[in-house]
């Protein structure tokens, strides 16, 4: 069971006969002719159960099918709850890759994660006018705790740091988000490719910002309990929730009805603050407590 609404699917077909074709639910998927071929797409989820057939067809004419089955689960999100405000400074690259394929990573990464709706990014107008203050070089820009120090300037509540290697065979673009407060990795994600064409690049950037939106849904829960400093919820890993990430927490109030038809507009929610996972179990998350908030059993959290 998952809560995204999108899943990436990744294989390997192997095959002494070379793997000539592989297609999922019909879709045709961009595959050399090799006896071991890997591929990883993005799917959109319904809500209920979700089926993909991959098919896979060898030199010889041979097919070979397996089915898969991932159930989307839908969770009632607060749609007044605000985003996670996160910056995006400069790739940090090494000198000996050519200027054209590193160039634009930052804005190319932006726009991924704009068009995914998921996260409220820092201007970068004024994320780079801090950079320039600071004198910040590519040193500074791999460094969690100064780009900490940059992003809770900025604003923002985390920030992202991207690099860029190369090896003999391939490209790897790593990114990581950091959270402002501390400094500590909230998430990291990879990826590599052979190909070193700037499209390819490119496709592997907006790759990296799905997974990113794909580790961490929109996650609704309740509180079920108070303990001293602690508020649990009834919501942990295998729902989205990690170390370090901001929540809201919000009471619901009466619902909003329209008399004649008797149709439900949504809830007069009362905001109670805003906190932070501090420990993620499989199914439980502790939170830190919010002074003077007047939070209770049976309100509810929300992820930015």
């Amino acid at each position: 069971m998952v809560f995204t609404d999108q899943i990436r699917i990744d294989g390997t077909v192997t095959d002494r006969a070379k793997v000539k074709e592989i297609r999922i639910n019909g879709q045709k998927l961009k595959a050399n002719k090799a006896t071991i071929v890997t591929f990883s797409n993005n799917f959109d989820l319904n809500v209920g159960k979700n089926t993909f057939s991959v098919a896979a067809v060898n030199g010889k004419g041979l097919k070979t099918t397996q089915t898969i089955q991932i159930v989307r689960e839908e969770q009632e999100t607060n749609k007044r709850a605000a985003k996670l405000s996160v910056a995006v400074p400069p790739f940090v690259a090494p000198k000996e890759l050519p200027t054209e394929l590193t160039a634009g990573l930052d804005r190319a990464f932006m726009n991924s994660l704009e068009a995914l709706k998921r996260f409220n990014i820092v201007e970068r107008g004024a994320l780079q006018n801090l950079i320039d203050e600071k004198k910040l070089g590519q040193t500074g820009l791999v460094d969690k705790k100064t780009v900490a120090k940059l992003g809770q300037m900025s604003g923002a509540e985390a920030i992202f740091i991207g690099t860029v290697s190369e090896k003999k065979n391939n490209v790897t673009i790593y990114v990581q988000l950091v959270d402002v407060r501390t400094g500590e990795l909230i998430l990291g994600k990879e990826a590599f490719d052979e190909n070193k064409e700037q499209e390819q690049i490119t496709f592997l950037i907006d790759k990296l910002a799905r997974r990113f939106k794909q580790s961490l849904p929109r996650v609704t829960g309740e509180v079920i309990m108070i303990d001293g400093d602690n508020i649990t919820v009834d919501r942990g890993a295998v729902h989205g929730l990690r170390r370090l990430l901001p929540v809201m927490l919000f009471r619901e109030g009466k619902q909003v009805i329209i008399p004649s038809t008797g149709k439900v507009l949504g809830r007069k929610n009362k905001r109670l603050g805003e906190s932070v996972v501090i420990a993620a179990e499989d199914d439980f998350s502790e939170l830190a407590i919010v002074p003077s908030s007047g939070v209770r059993v049976g309100d509810k959290v929300i992820t930015k």
